[in-house]
């Protein structure tokens, strides 16, 4: 039988706690990506890899802004544009 001290088990929960925070964040960001490129898609057509990869790398706060632009674009540039 394997005794752990309380240190030990309070950073194993902690540790525990980051990896289903970060999971569930992914998740988000991922079905965040998924919404974005399926409305660009519909919208106005393939997404280059140029921009799938701006979209891969950013995080939550940007996808949304871009999905709120998104639902009214007619170009990669009404979405994308600095």
């Amino acid at each position: 039988m394997v005794f752990w001290s309380l240190d030990k088990v309070k950073i194993m929960a902690g540790l525990a706690q980051e990896f289903r925070d970060e999971a569930y964040n992914e998740g988000v960001t991922t079905t965040e990506i998924r919404f974005l490129t399926r409305i660009l898609e519909k919208r106005i057509g393939t997404i280059p890899a140029f921009i799938m990869k701006e979209i891969k790398k950013a995080d939550s706060e940007t996808l949304d802004f871009w999905f709120s632009k998104a639902i009214d674009a007619n170009e990669f540039d009404d979405v994308f544009k600095k």
